[in-house]
C-alpha cells in the first residue's frame, strides 16, 4: 500500500477520504495535540487494524472524534454537564467519557465511550462528511506521540491509506480525559484543560485518579 499525503483539502480530496474511510481504510490525521490514527467507528476490521498497527493493548478503548454535537447525541446519552463543558472546551483538548446508547452497535469495552472534538479545521472538515471516527495517537504503543507527519511516516509509511498533513501540532500536551458518567467526576488523564477551570464552570468538585 502506498500512503497518500494530503496537504490541502478541497472537495475532491474530502470525497476521496470519505470513500476510503467508508471502505475500511485507516488514516492518519492532525489534531491540536498530536497526529492520530483513525477509522470508521462501525468497521470492526478497520478498528482491529489500528490495534494491530499500534501494537496496542485491546483493553484500552479508542476515542470517538466528532465534528459537531449532534454526532455525539446519536451515539451517547448526554447529560447537562456534557453540554456545559463542550460549550466551553469544544473544539479543543478535552475528552469526555459518557454513557453509550444501548442501541448503538460500535466497539466499546463496556457501556461507555470517550468523545472528543479536535481543534483542527482539516480534521473537522472530513469528519463532517464521514461522521464520527475512532482515533488514537499515531505511534507504536509506548513510543512518543507524533506532532508532525515525519514521525508518523517513521512508523507507518506504506501501512496507511492516507495521511493528512497540517504541519506541527500546536499544543504539546495531550487532551485531558474526564469521566462524567458518575459523580464525583474523575480526571483519568491530565492534559491541557485544567481541573480548576472545569470545576469553575460546572460548579462541582472533580477528583483526580492517581
Amino acid at each position: 500500500m502506498k500512503t497518500k499525503v494530503y496537504k490541502e483539502l478541497n472537495l475532491k480530496d474530502l470525497n476521496e477520504i470519505e470513500k476510503m474511510i467508508k471502505e475500511g481504510s485507516v488514516i492518519a490525521f492532525p489534531t491540536e495535540t498530536v497526529y492520530g490514527l483513525g477509522c470508521d467507528i462501525y468497521n470492526k476490521e478497520a478498528t482491529d487494524e489500528i490495534f494491530k498497527l499500534k501494537k496496542r493493548d485491546r483493553s484500552k478503548a479508542l476515542i470517538v472524534h466528532i465534528s459537531n454535537i449532534s454526532q455525539a447525541e446519536k451515539i451517547a446519552n448526554l447529560k447537562d454537564d456534557f453540554y456545559i463543558l463542550a460549550n466551553h472546551f469544544f473544539p479543543g483538548p478535552l475528552t469526555l467519557i459518557v454513557e453509550k446508547k444501548d442501541n448503538v452497535d460500535i466497539l466499546s469495552n463496556n457501556n461507555t465511550i470517550a468523545i472528543r472534538m479536535p481543534n483542527n479545521n482539516k480534521t473537522l472538515s472530513f469528519i463532517e462528511k464521514t461522521g464520527p471516527i475512532f482515533g488514537t495517537s499515531a505511534n507504536i504503543s509506548n513510543n512518543k506521540s507524533p506532532i508532525k507527519i515525519d514521525e508518523v511516516l517513521r512508523d507507518f509509511n506504506n501501512k496507511l491509506s492516507v495521511i493528512i498533513d497540517d504541519g506541527i501540532c500546536k499544543d504539546k500536551k495531550p487532551s485531558t480525559i474526564l469521566d462524567i458518567t458518575k459523580e464525583p467526576y474523575r480526571i483519568l488523564r491530565k492534559g491541557s484543560v485544567l481541573k480548576e477551570d472545569m470545576e469553575s464552570i460546572i460548579k462541582k468538585t472533580i477528583n483526580e485518579v492517581n
